[in-house]
């Protein structure tokens, strides 16, 4: 089964006097979730602060996004909450939705079939 899902985005994201449209999405895993609250911690965000809301989900987001063209570590919830539209995040987020889909239809697929 697929780890990953690659898509387009619609706007693109300008790195280096270009724009960037591949990208690949992955499941949160908890070693990504602590890498993001790492990154929360090292950035001195609080997480019951409403208005840090947008930079705590780019941090998760940061977790799961590659943009071809874009290392990694480029990829910060900063980087994203200024280049990212809204239109794209949107896209992104669909992308991850269906990927969790496709991984949860796999494992019920999978699941032992009852006797009747």
């Amino acid at each position: 089964m697929q780890l990953t899902s690659s898509g387009q985005l619609l706007l693109g994201v300008y790195y280096q006097d270009e724009l960037h449209y591949d990208f690949s999405v992955s499941l949160l895993t908890i070693g990504r979730e602590i890498q993001a609250l790492d990154m929360l911690e090292s950035l001195n965000i609080d997480r019951n602060d409403i208005k840090s809301r947008p930079l705590i989900d780019m941090a998760y987001l940061a977790q799961q996004l590659n943009i071809e063209g874009i290392p990694a570590e480029e990829l910060t919830p900063q980087f994203l909450l200024d280049n990212l539209t809204t239109d794209d995040y949107d896209l992104v987020l669909a992308q991850i939705g269906d990927l969790r889909k496709k991984r949860q239809g796999a494992g019920e697929n999978l699941a032992p079939k009852e006797k009747v």
